[in-house]
């Protein structure tokens, strides 16, 4: 029986990981405080919210040793870049 093997001169093949190094605890508080200020802010703190949710799940994950980084802002998220104030409208 014949096998296929690489031919010996070929380069190996380089193995690239993610690693996720957050906790529970930490994403259950963020969460928990997420949403009672969202309740007391009748939602309107959901976008600041999503932000600091993603910038923990961001900032906890590693790849080739290098950190990712959300650069989002609440604020980009509670006025969406569409919105056109000179009009006044909401274009897509």
């Amino acid at each position: 029986m014949e096998q296929n093997l690489p031919p010996e001169n070929a380069p190996a093949l380089e193995v690239h990981k993610f690693a996720f190094d957050g906790h529970g605890r930490e994403m259950f508080l963020i969460m928990l405080t997420n949403f009672i200020f969202t309740v007391f802010t009748f939602g309107i703190y959901s976008f600041w919210g999503r932000v600091k949710t993603r910038k923990y799940i961001w900032s906890h994950i590693m790849f080739e040793n290098d950190r990712l980084e959300y650069l989002g802002t609440g604020k980009e998220l509670f006025f969406p870049a569409q919105w056109d104030p000179k009009l006044g409208i909401h274009v897509t």
